[in-house]
């Protein structure tokens, strides 16, 4: 098998992925991480519903932190996510990792068959396959973008322009994207598709990770002009 199940230093267990040569989650603290760089900035609590895109779920920590965080300050609340995830594998390896989350027991009886969990409060969705694909395929507008791939050098088509353009296009104005990555070519493609970008939190390491918000107001992009220098 080419994962490894290691222990990250907030206690919390992590996949070491020997293809890629990198963990799913910082070996600092994954959980901490999980809350810190990805969930905290979101303030998903001022929506509802809230409507939540994962992409790249992998063992399920960031659609799980997502859950506890939202449904504690809003219990009445409702939590739409739909998650993105190419390694169906690394999904039923969520049976034997351990999360402190109630909200992750909840999440390891999800039905990789169905590819849904349903509750009065909360429906997520499992999609299968390419998210640069798959993304393209849905037609909803998220609150929310929780952005988890290997890195940018070890897989760049999740860290380029065409794909940052595809999520501002599925995002509400005022939306906003959290991920680890502060380098400088992301933060470049994120710009070049719209995104105001600003420092996210420090775990684990000096960098900061990433936040990046829809403007209200912003231009949307004429296909024309994408051509334009051909033209003319």
């Amino acid at each position: 098998m080419n994962l490894q199940k290691i222990m990250t230093g907030d206690g919390t267990f992590t996949l070491f992925n020997k293809e890629y040569g990198e963990t799913y989650h910082s070996t600092s603290g994954a959980l901490e991480e999980r809350q810190k760089k990805f969930v905290q900035p979101l303030n998903l609590a001022r929506y509802n519903p809230a409507k939540v895109l994962d992409i790249c779920f992998g063992l399920g920590y960031n659609a799980a932190v997502c859950m506890d965080a939202y449904l504690r300050e809003r219990p009445n609340g409702f939590l739409h996510i739909v998650a993105l995830e190419k390694d169906e594998t690394v999904c039923h390896l969520m049976k034997q990792m351990e999360l402190p989350l109630p909200s992750y027991q909840l999440l390891q009886k999800l039905s990789l068959a169905d590819r849904e969990l349903r509750t009065p409060h909360l429906y997520l969705t499992l999609t299968f396959g390419d998210a640069t694909e798959t993304l393209a395929e849905l037609h909803e507008l998220f609150h929310a973008v929780l952005l988890d791939p290997f890195s940018p050098k070890k897989n760049p088509a999740m860290w380029s322009l065409p794909f940052f353009e595809e999520i501002f296009a599925h995002m509400e104005p005022g939306g906003m994207l959290t991920t680890y990555s502060c380098a400088g070519i992301v933060r470049r493609n994120m710009k070049e598709a719209g995104f105001k970008v600003m420092d996210g939190p420090s775990v684990g390491r000096r960098s900061p990770s990433t936040i990046a918000a829809k403007p209200y107001i912003y231009k949307e992009k004429q296909k024309w002009q994408e051509h334009a220098a051909d033209i003319y």
